[in-house]
């Protein structure tokens, strides 16, 4: 391309250069950059090839931003040469495909999908134009064959877009598509999918939508009628974003009920992924969406679930994710207004209902000598010779009520260091106390179980 040349800035030119900025700043001008080239004979210009709309000139100020990076600054830069055509030098371009060479490009993250725009472009022709990039680049052009220097390129919300993109892309195209086609195309999403966790991992930050209602990250499920009448619930999922996005999946959402937390990253990359870690194998969350429920990433595909298949089972930590799940949905669902929200609720504590049944869980104990094994019913017998303090609660009917909790994570929300743990079931409790489950002063995600709760429970044994 003759513009790749060096650019001769003669008194002349420049003074063109000065009268065509003036005039540019009057007119609105936008590209999405699809490719990107270096010079041989310069290091500082950049080519950048795109399809220009509006018009645009030799000498135009414009800039320059990544709408999907957590800065998103802008950057001011110099049209410095226009082609349309390879060989092809022009002064000004319109609603075309052209070929920018940008002064000092290579000061800036340039790659595909940055937008050159000018100063009377708005930020949602901004945004628009970055995402139509994203689709025109890497779903229609590369039709998801995305390189790894192009994938270590994009950031945590291009590959959301990109993946967002190609799934409606799939939705429109025919529903006949061979089973090696489909595979294919499942393959391409893993790829991009298996790039968005590495970088979720890794990031500096990322912002997660809480309950203010659970003080948990809140779990977002669907329940759905099927054709014979019954009701099935979808697998919930928490919602993150990037700093970028925050405040745009908030705006949909109440103030009342949530809130939008900040998990930032320690030195050695640990603590993004202890967070999602106990987001799903505690609280019982099986995906993370991304920017919007159209991006779904399985659990295990962001952390693997932990392995305790050679560590002895008393040294195993205890938890209970299938519970846990029901009890946060059941606390965000409050108490139900409408015929609806009953039957969800009815829905939720049936499953609620037959994983208490079976589960086991932590009871704050002090004690004084050596307590005695729990046998295989779950009760635990003590001797004369053992002192325990367990922390009740007044009950209801002047019953005295027992609390345990799901794991250790909930059980250190109300109880220090000092305080160790038995491990019990609520049959093994029922008979003397009633049992108040992950109560805390700081949220509502428990429950309360008397006698008569717990044995109606039990018509939902399998």
């Amino acid at each position: 391309m003759n513009i790749f040349k060096k650019f001769n800035k003669t008194k002349n030119n420049e003074e063109q250069q000065t009268q065509t900025t003036s005039q540019s700043s009057s007119r609105n001008t936008l590209m999405g950059v699809m490719d990107v080239f270096s010079l041989k004979d310069n290091e500082e210009d950049l080519i950048v090839v795109g399809q220009v709309k509006g018009n645009i000139h030799v000498g135009d100020s414009v800039y320059l931003t990544n709408c999907g990076e957590d800065d998103n600054d802008r950057f001011s830069t110099t049209i410095l040469g226009i082609e349309t055509a390879p060989g092809v030098s022009v002064q000004e371009a319109t609603d075309c495909n052209v070929g920018l060479r940008i002064e000092n490009g290579k000061q800036y993250k340039v790659k595909k999908g940055t937008v050159l725009f000018s100063k009377r472009s708005t930020s949602s022709e901004i945004q628009n134009i970055y995402t139509s990039t994203l689709g025109d680049v890497f779903v229609v052009r590369q039709n998801m064959a995305i390189s790894e220097e192009d994938l270590e390129l994009l950031s945590i919300a291009d590959c959301a877009e990109i993946i967002r993109l190609f799934l409606w892309f799939l939705s429109k195209s025919e529903t006949d598509e061979s089973e090696e086609i489909k595979k294919s195309n499942g393959m391409k999403l893993n790829h991009v999918r298996a790039a968005l966790c590495k970088k979720i991992i890794n990031a500096e930050e990322i912002y997660c939508i809480y309950s203010k209602i659970t003080g948990e990250p809140h779990l977002f499920s669907r329940t759905v009628k099927k054709d014979d009448g019954s009701y099935m619930c979808m697998p919930p999922y928490v919602l993150l974003s990037t700093k970028q996005y925050e405040r745009v999946l908030m705006v949909s959402l109440s103030e009342d009920k949530y809130e939008m937390r900040k998990i930032e990253n320690d030195d050695e990359r640990k603590e993004i992924m202890n967070f999602l870690g106990n987001t799903f194998y505690l609280n019982g969350a099986c995906e993370a969406c991304i920017l919007g429920e159209q991006v779904r990433i399985p659990a295990q595909m962001l952390v693997a679930m932990p392995d305790y298949s050679n560590v002895e089972p008393i040294k195993v930590p205890l938890t209970n994710p299938n519970l846990m799940r029901w009890l946060l949905l059941i606390s965000q669902l409050g108490k139900p207004e409408n015929e609806d929200a009953q039957t969800i609720y009815n829905l939720y504590y049936r499953f609620m209902a037959k994983e208490l049944l079976k589960s086991r869980l932590l009871i704050p104990m002090q004690h004084d000598g050596e307590l005695p094994v729990t046998n295989e019913n779950g009760k635990t017998t003590l001797t004369k010779n053992v002192n325990i303090k367990l922390p009740t609660m007044n009950g209801k009917n002047e019953k005295r009520a027992v609390r345990m909790y799901t794991d250790w994570k909930q059980l250190r929300k109300e109880f220090g260091e000092e305080w160790g743990g038995m491990v019990q079931s609520v049959e093994g409790m029922i008979d003397t106390f009633d049992c108040a489950i992950n109560v805390t002063q700081s949220s509502q995600g428990g429950c309360y179980i008397t006698k008569d709760m717990f044995e109606g429970m039990k018509k939902f044994e399998d």
